[in-house]
């Protein structure tokens, strides 16, 4: 099931799509697509985001990512995504498909494997990989860098965070 989030003030009016919120001469709040499968673990990601107020779009599958990815990908300020979303469902073509559309675009990958992790390749193409369980310290520090600004403005790299 696809779910918005909107972490607008109340005088902002809804698109007319009902699903981001819009303010009229006002900056847009980030926008974060959030893919993860599994529900406690997306509602304790919203419940962090939602410390920073930011707009979220979630999806629990690679389709669904796809959907939003489509209709919102100008918008889109960061990308947390789980690395498996089911036993068979791995994301990195998806991600990969993202660096290749937009490389400033910052992606989060969050996972409960051990991964073989290219630290120098992932600072390149905007990554950061947080394994589970992680600070929520970690995760608010990189949202923060990341959605303080337009990563496709001024091409802000992770190296400049860690």
């Amino acid at each position: 099931m696809t779910t918005y989030s909107q972490s607008e003030p109340a005088s902002r009016a809804p698109s007319p799509h009902g699903s981001i919120a819009v303010s009229k001469g006002m900056p847009k709040t980030p926008l974060v697509l959030v893919i993860e499968d599994d529900p406690g673990v997306m509602q304790v990601l919203l419940s962090i985001l939602a410390l920073r107020n930011l707009r979220t779009l979630t999806a629990t599958s690679i389709p669904e990512a796809l959907n939003h990815w489509e209709l919102h990908k100008q918008e889109l300020n960061l990308v947390l995504s789980d690395k498996w979303l089911s036993e068979y469902e791995n994301t990195d073509n998806l991600l990969e498909w993202f660096n290749m559309s937009h490389p400033a675009l910052p992606v989060i990958l969050v996972t409960g494997s051990r991964l073989n992790w290219d630290e120098e390749r992932s600072r390149k193409e905007n990554r950061k990989l947080l394994n589970k369980p992680f600070a929520v310290a970690d995760l608010l520090t990189l949202v923060d860098f990341w959605t303080a600004r337009n990563p496709r403005m001024d091409h802000a790299r992770v190296q400049d965070v860690f």
